[in-house]
């Protein structure tokens, strides 16, 4: 099991890496690319470091590692699930944007939440709270850094031509923060923790978390090419979607670093929030 995360980790960590320098190189030439390397190349050997101390996490699971193992086949399953349904959706005709959004939440809310509560899903325990004033120092960290994803997330968008209605701000801002929130249960709470208690590494952690979160981003217009049998135009897609990929994997790379921190579900689920909210509010668009 430990070879299997050390190789997806590789390759996840490579692909980052390569994206970011590559970016740092179009944007800014050698000068910005090689800190840029340097920088990464630091975080990585840290990351690589293996936990000394397995308790100084603050989150637990008191399952066996069997019982934690399900976590792993059941992140696959909702997104097996999601494609599944709008595909579904998609071929009779039926599908509608609000329908797919309905169905998205279903998938990533209503079936998680029972899988806790039927006890299939397991569920960590907080074992120690972290020191205050560490913590208010990553919370503000934490926020700054969201809002500036955020506006990140706008530079490709084209901006609301009308003004919001105050309803629709409420349905956009409670929908982003409901999602936020289910999905920082899943990938942070759940899945960054069992495997970082299974395998003691932080690096493995992150990358196989935050590189699954990606993956559940996929977008559903993928489906188009797959239901059509065209091969070309899912290469297209492929391609087209791979900086996205990337980008969401470092998102995921940073939820995942403020978890690992403070042990805040509340943190880590209103950075995200802020994250989807603020281009939301720009573009006035809801993404599937």
């Amino acid at each position: 099991m430990t070879q299997t995360y050390r190789t997806i980790s590789w390759i996840c960590t490579g692909a980052v890496i390569v994206y970011y320098v590559s970016i740092s190189l179009v944007s800014f030439g050698w000068p910005g690319a090689l800190p840029a390397a340097v920088v990464m190349g630091l975080i990585v050997t840290a990351l690589m470091r293996p936990i000394q101390n397995k308790n100084q996490f603050s989150w637990k699971f008191l399952e066996s590692e069997q019982h934690i193992s399900r976590v792993f086949p059941f992140i696959p399953g909702l997104l097996a699930v999601h494609f599944a349904l709008v595909g579904v959706l998609r071929v009779i005709g039926l599908s509608s944007a609000g329908l797919e959004i309905a169905i998205q939440l279903f998938v990533w809310i209503v079936l998680p939440a029972a899988g806790v509560l039927s006890g299939m899903l397991p569920w960590p325990r907080r074992d120690r709270e972290a020191g205050s004033r560490k913590s208010f120092t990553v919370y503000v960290a934490a926020i700054i850094l969201a809002c500036m994803f955020g506006l990140l997330f706008t530079l490709p968008l084209a901006p609301r031509s009308e003004l919001a209605s105050p309803s629709r701000l409420v349905m956009e801002v409670g929908y982003f923060t409901a999602l936020a929130t289910s999905e920082e249960i899943i990938f942070r709470m759940i899945m960054l923790t069992a495997i970082m208690q299974i395998s003691g590494s932080r690096w493995y952690a992150l990358i196989i978390s935050s590189t699954a979160f990606a993956l559940a981003h996929l977008p559903i217009a993928m489906l188009e090419p797959v239901v059509n049998a065209d091969p070309d135009q899912l290469v297209f897609y492929l391609k087209s979607f791979a900086p996205e990929l990337v980008w969401k994997i470092g998102m995921g790379f940073i939820l995942g670093a403020f978890w690992i921190r403070t042990g805040s579900l509340i943190l880590v689920a209103l950075a995200h929030a802020i994250m989807n909210v603020v281009p939301s509010i720009y573009s006035g668009s809801l993404p599937i």
